[in-house]
């Protein structure tokens, strides 16, 4: 087997391996609301129904989310969340419940203070002789938030970072110090507050 055919399998058995775990992830949310029951089967879907009175039903997908299967049970097999409550609320109803100033304004701080890491590693890199522009260390520092949101640690997205600057200069030693000092760095700010 050449090298070409290996990288390729190697990459399909990787997307199907993502593809897999990602098709399990989807599964597990909880998309609709839901009620738990209290004989420990696990978590139904709600698909209509009420919870006023102990004599009330509601109608629940007893199945998965791939084979759905609609049950009706009473509202008194399943644990209440609060007093008088049973239904919790899933992902869909959730995202309705979302404040959209406080999303957006919590989006704006999380891509300023990125930008903030970004210029700070920037000046690191100047220091060391190592020149890029802020665009760059701005992108590089949203790609390296992407590995360390994806991949499983918090190193991997400076390990990337780190590659593609060391890829354009003769400095790789000067790129990973700037890398290490650029985390301990955050390592005393977080200290800090």
């Amino acid at each position: 087997m050449n090298a070409r055919t290996r990288k390729t399998l190697l990459l399909s058995a990787k997307i199907a391996v993502a593809g897999a775990l990602l098709a399990w992830v989807v599964a597990k949310v909880h998309w609709r609301d839901y009620v738990h029951a209290r004989d420990g089967g696990g978590a139904y879907a709600v698909v209509a129904g009420t919870e006023a009175g102990a004599g009330d039903t509601l109608r629940v997908n007893a199945g998965s989310f791939w084979s759905p299967r609609i049950e009706v049970r009473p509202v008194s097999d399943f644990k209440p969340v609060a007093p008088g409550q049973v239904i919790r609320p899933g992902f869909a109803t959730s995202l309705k419940a979302i404040n959209v100033a406080l999303a957006a304004a919590g989006a704006m701080a999380f891509g300023l203070a990125l930008a903030m890491i970004a210029v700070r590693w920037r000046l690191l890199l100047k220091i060391q002789d190592v020149n890029i522009s802020l665009w760059e260390a701005i992108r590089l520092t949203f790609l390296g938030q992407f590995f360390n949101a994806i991949v499983p640690g918090t190193v991997g997205g400076d390990l990337v970072k780190a590659y593609y600057v060391a890829k354009h200069t003769p400095k790789v030693a000067a790129v990973l110090v700037s890398v290490f000092v650029d985390r301990l760095l955050g390592l005393v700010e977080l200290a800090l507050m």
